[in-house]
C-alpha cells in the first residue's frame, strides 16, 4: 500500500482491481476469478421521434441485449435520445471492431426492431467496455485484507446492477468504519 494510508479501497472492475492487487493480497486471486463480460454501447439523438418502440425493453434478438429511451427519465432536456446496449456475446465477439461499424449495426438493429428506418441522427456515440458486465458475481458484498489494508467492491461481488455496485461499496465502507 502507498506510504501515507492506511487503507485502500479498489472499486473498479473485477480484471482491473485484481491486476492492481496482484502481488500484495492473497484476495487478488479470487478477485482475478470473477468473468466480466465486455459491452458495445451507443447512444443516438434523433431529429425527429422515434415512434413504435416502448421506452425501454431487454432483447434477445441480434446484437441488442437492451434499449432505452434516454428522454423519457425525469429531468431530461427534450428530444429523442436512445441508449443501447449490446450483448455480452456479440460484444465479445465484435471487441475489436471499429466504432463506427459498431455503432451501424447497433443501430440497424433497432430499426430491425421498429421495422422501419430509424429517423435522421442528430447526435451519435459509440463506446467499449472491457469490463462491463459481472456473468458470475463473486457472491460477498466485498472482500477486504485488513493485514494488507486493501478493501475491494462493485457490482461484481453481489449482480450485475448499478445499485449492487452501491451496496457493495456501503457494506465496506460499514467494515472499515468499525476498525
Amino acid at each position: 500500500i502507498h506510504p501515507g494510508f492506511s487503507r485502500v479501497v479498489l472499486a473498479m472492475p473485477a480484471p482491473a482491481a485484481a491486476e492492481l492487487a496482484r502481488g500484495l493480497t492473497p484476495l487478488a486471486v479470487r478477485v482475478a476469478a470473477v468473468p466480466m463480460a465486455p459491452c458495445w454501447a451507443a447512444m443516438l439523438a434523433f431529429e425527429q421521434p422515434l415512434e413504435g418502440l416502448p421506452d425501454a425493453e431487454f432483447s434477445e434478438r441480434g446484437p441488442l441485449a437492451w434499449f432505452a429511451r434516454n428522454s423519457s427519465k425525469p429531468g431530461r432536456e427534450s428530444g429523442d435520445a436512445w441508449v443501447l446496449h449490446a450483448s455480452g456475446g456479440w460484444s465479445r465477439e465484435a471487441l475489436e471492431t471499429d466504432g463506427e461499424s459498431v455503432l451501424a449495426a447497433l443501430a440497424a438493429a433497432l430499426a430491425g426492431r421498429v421495422g422501419r428506418p430509424l429517423p435522421s441522427l442528430a447526435v451519435s456515440d459509440v463506446h467499449r467496455w472491457r469490463q462491463a458486465r459481472v456473468e458470475a458475481p463473486l457472491g460477498e458484498p466485498f472482500l477486504y485484507d485488513p493485514e494488507a489494508g486493501l478493501g475491494f467492491c462493485g457490482d461484481w461481488c453481489i449482480d450485475a446492477r448499478v445499485e449492487a455496485a452501491w451496496l457493495s461499496g456501503a457494506a465496506l465502507a460499514a467494515r472499515l468504519l468499525q476498525r
